[in-house]
């Protein structure tokens, strides 16, 4: 995005916003790779996590676009020589490890994240076959609100 923005206009990083609990609502961490229990090859999988999470593929993934904050030591240096950068000068780069610290919930996905994902796939879909994005998007917005509500009523 980087380079399509370039100098076009001025821009800056913010933090996610918080929700009237004052919590964010959405959460600042982020997945993990696992092996199943009914992997046909535990060897060949164990090999390809150690793989995807070493320091060089960290880097490409997370350190060298700055998409988040590295999830291994070793890939921080590069994090923060790319947050260093001319690009980077004078920008709130220190939102995302600040976010991480102090707003990141401490679950990876919504409870809700199953009923969510089937109220997008239901309606984006249509969106591809020419149905109005407008409509689906609030259709899947009704449809997450009202499963994040069930969900604060069993809190």
């Amino acid at each position: 995005m980087l380079d399509g923005i370039g100098d076009s206009f001025e821009w800056d990083i913010v933090k996610l916003p918080r929700g009237s609990t004052g919590l964010t609502s959405v959460s600042a961490a982020g997945g993990a790779w696992g092996i199943a229990t009914n992997t046909e090859d535990l060897d060949v999988a164990w090999e390809f996590c150690k793989y995807i999470t070493n320091t060089e593929s960290t880097n490409i993934l997370i350190s060298n676009n700055l998409r988040s904050v590295p999830g291994r030591l070793s890939s921080v240096p590069r994090w923060e020589e790319v947050a260093g950068t001319d690009i980077w000068k004078g920008r709130y780069v220190q939102v995302f490890p600040e976010q991480m610290l102090n707003d990141a919930i401490n679950w990876s996905y919504p409870v809700f994240m199953g009923e969510y994902d089937a109220a997008w796939n239901a309606r984006i879909i249509g969106v591809f076959e020419g149905n109005d994005p407008e409509e689906a998007l609030a259709q899947i917005e009704e449809e997450a609100n009202a499963a994040a509500a069930r969900y604060a009523e069993d809190e």
